[in-house]
């Protein structure tokens, strides 16, 4: 499939689902060190807002993307995954909100919420790009044989 012929959506899906798998690698290969100063640079802002947003806005296109497609079992098993990627999220962010001194909180340590948020949403990214890449590797054997 050519990439002029691919819906906004579906080429929307394909690059949060390359920047999440390239949030996973980036946060496994820094040093636990080193990510912790990070905290106070633009890079970690970025990062720290990648982690949160990424994941999540990869499982509302991938909802979206889904209910318009055929049903079959790529469909149910992302519709799953992302639902589970939203409810994470949304179980974050009502920690961090009800939480005492959110804003205000100065000791060590970090919240695990996203990180799991961020390892749910590769999941749905590899998904999509083993589906993506089973399409196009069809496709060129289609036109192959013809």
């Amino acid at each position: 499939m050519n990439v002029k012929e691919m819906s906004r959506t579906r080429l929307a899906e394909l690059g949060l689902s390359a920047a999440c798998l390239s949030l996973v690698i980036a946060f496994f290969a820094i040093p636990p060190v080193l990510l912790s100063s990070l905290n106070n640079s633009p890079v970690g802002l970025l990062f720290g807002v990648g982690i949160w947003i990424v994941p999540s806005l990869l499982a509302l296109i991938t909802l979206y993307y889904i209910t318009s497609s055929d049903r079959n079992i790529e469909t149910y098993i992302l519709g799953g995954l992302s639902v589970i990627t939203i409810l994470t999220f949304l179980l974050n962010l009502r920690t961090i909100l009800t939480s005492p001194g959110f804003l205000t909180y100065g000791g060590r340590g970090a919240f695990f919420g996203p990180l799991l948020t961020l390892l749910i949403g590769s999941l749905i990214a590899l998904v999509v790009l083993t589906s993506e890449m089973a399409t196009v590797f069809s496709n060129r054997k289609l036109t192959k044989a013809s």
